[in-house]
């Protein structure tokens, strides 16, 4: 099992940041998401990098959100998931993200972790 870390949100400018969940990538521009998108795979690329080539995967998200406040753990990790996903197969880890390669993905709630809110990503190879 291999364990990535990953940003709730990007910083799309000095001034604003893209909160990594489905309410703002519904009403999104195709070229913010589609920049968001990149930036996320540049993001994560160094971690990405370290990992082998894999045949079958299982993955399960993990949110640690900064606050208390409530949140839906699927419209956050969806977006993760999607945006993770995609990076793994461009950068040649994962064949492809379809359910051959990946059968089952899983979201949950960790805790609330105000110093270092993220989402957890557990790679387990099958």
């Amino acid at each position: 099992m291999i364990t990535l870390a990953s940003p709730l949100s990007l910083k799309r400018s000095t001034k604003a940041s893209f909160i990594l969940n489905m309410n703002v990538y519904r009403v999104s521009h195709y070229r913010t998401l589609n920049n968001m998108k990149i930036l996320y795979k540049s993001l994560m690329e160094p971690q990405i990098e370290k990992l082998p080539v894999f045949d079958r995967i299982h993955i399960t998200y993990t949110v640690y959100p900064k606050t208390r406040r409530l949140c839906d753990v699927s419209n956050v990790c969806s977006i993760h998931d999607k945006f993770f996903c995609d990076a793994l197969v461009e950068l040649g880890k994962l064949s492809d993200d379809n359910y051959k390669y990946l059968p089952e993905v899983v979201y949950r709630f960790g805790s609330v972790d105000k110093d270092n809110p993220r989402v957890d990503i557990l790679i387990t190879p099958i």
